[in-house]
């Protein structure tokens, strides 16, 4: 029997409005770096992976905010992220969950608050 090893490295995907109708991610993205820098700091969590983050600015919007993901969760990226962060905005969320679900990507959200995302059986990927 073999012993599986953890990766070396992974990323997640940040998707934060920096813009237009809710600027959140002007806090949020400094937040979610600097949690992503303790936990690689600490001998205890996840010791042997090295957590990245790859960020875009979806601007409060679906279509950015879709367009944002698609490109992050697409080659020809060195490393294709393994969940999403974010996306702030309920618009822009809903786009990037469905697209979401459609790659088996996992995505937590910090501020999508519309009620439609309880619907485990429509957006099984996603968590708040």
């Amino acid at each position: 029997m073999s012993s599986l090893s953890p990766p070396a490295s992974l990323t997640i995907a940040g998707l934060f409005p920096m813009q237009g109708g809710w600027s959140g991610g002007l806090q949020v993205q400094p937040a979610a770096s600097l949690a992503l820098s303790k936990i690689n700091d600490s001998p205890t969590l996840l010791s042997n992976t090295f957590l990245n983050m790859t960020w875009s600015d979806t601007k409060c919007s679906a279509d950015t905010g879709l367009q944002a993901a698609i490109s992050l969760l697409s080659p020809p990226h060195s490393s294709i992220p393994v969940a999403i962060l974010g996306a702030g905005c309920s618009g822009t969320c809903e786009m990037v969950t469905r697209y979401a679900k459609v790659k088996k990507t996992p995505m937590a959200s910090y501020a999508c608050t519309s009620p439609i995302f309880s619907d485990e059986d429509e957006f099984p990927y996603f968590v708040r």
